[in-house]
């Protein structure tokens, strides 16, 4: 079998939401939680290698986000952040090239993150 062409795959989205902060800024604890809508557009394209005959399809995607942050003060301006993230966007999309499954854009995922955050003025 032989494999399709380069796949171009683009996407943009836009999101608006509403965060809350549990604790102050000063406090050596503190957790914070988002709320997104959001909107995806995913671009594809690609080329059969056998024909040179291109390709292209577009999807929209409608979900929300969800996300939680623990953040540890470690000195006046310089805190240890960690947190969690879970999105759902519908509809799920498979990709394909001429017949090929390539992979898919699930309507359900999750991340992990941690890092420092720096923040000016204010203690």
């Amino acid at each position: 079998a032989e494999r399709p062409g380069d796949l171009a795959l683009a996407w943009w989205s836009a999101s608006c939401g509403l965060g809350a902060r549990l604790g102050a800024r000063t406090t050596p604890l503190s957790a914070e939680l988002t709320g997104e809508l959001a909107f995806e557009r995913l671009l594809m394209s690609a080329e059969e290698p056998s024909t040179g005959t291109p390709d292209r399809a577009a999807q929209n995607r409608f979900g929300g986000r969800l996300s939680v942050n623990l953040a540890l003060k470690l000195v006046s301006n310089l805190a240890w952040v960690a947190g969690a993230e879970a999105s759902a966007r519908r509809p799920s999309v498979a990709i394909a090239v001429a017949h090929d499954a390539l992979g898919r854009a699930p309507a359900v995922t999750y991340a992990f993150s941690t890092g420092l955050r720096f923040s000016g003025g204010g203690g």
